[in-house]
């Protein structure tokens, strides 16, 4: 399946260097956020898209990483990417699935951070995956919820006004597999996993 691509949008602010992996969202003046906590509390579930630097020209990889995990979670609808007038600037347009919660909007902006080091020709997915520090982090937490259990149920975000310290690492940070089963819930259709009748796995 091919990656949804639109038509290449436009960047007219001057001053646009950032280190990879920063977020910027389409308004003035333009700025790029590094960090993600700080970032979280400047998007919401009405936020069209971001734009997400990488190197240059790998956003083609991260469109993939998360097309290939849209489909590993069976979802429908595909998050939609737009090249810019800049080869190390993205555009992503996440689709409603991403921007429900305030969860998984964190966790997606781990994602497209784990994209930028994988490499379609050779589907390192995994290693792309857990190559992410956060992700590595919280191997229990990503992997419950690539199995279908998407349905975040734990404590709420925390932070302050300016910053959003209750996202995905803090919650599933160092966390056993009983807390993990408990904050992330199957929704409405429980998904058909192999191995579902093993009481004490991650996909039950």
């Amino acid at each position: 399946m091919e990656v949804p691509y639109k038509e290449a949008k436009t960047i007219t602010a001057l001053n646009v260097q950032a280190p990879v992996g920063s977020f910027a969202l389409d308004k003035t003046p333009f700025h790029f956020e590094t960090c993600r906590e700080r970032f979280a509390k400047s998007w919401n579930s009405k936020t069209l898209g971001l734009f997400f630097k990488t190197d240059s020209g790998a956003g083609s990889n991260v469109a993939a990483f998360m097309l290939k995990t849209e489909l590993v979670l069976q979802e429908k609808s595909h998050t939609q990417f737009a090249p810019t007038n800049w080869d190390d600037i993205l555009w992503i347009e996440p689709v409603k699935f991403w921007m429900k919660c305030s969860m998984r909007r964190s966790l997606f902006t781990i994602l497209i951070r784990a994209g930028l080091a994988y490499r379609p020709e050779q589907d390192n997915y995994e290693d792309a995956l857990f190559r992410q520090k956060y992700l590595a982090d919280t191997p229990a937490a990503i992997k419950r919820f690539l199995y279908g259990y998407t349905n975040y149920v734990g404590p709420p975000p925390s932070g302050s006004s300016t910053l959003e310290t209750g996202g995905w690492r803090t919650v599933f940070y160092d966390k056993d597999s009983r807390f993990v089963k408990e904050a992330l819930k199957a929704p409405r259709k429980k998904p058909c996993v192999v191995g579902y009748d093993l009481p004490d796995a991650l996909w039950v």
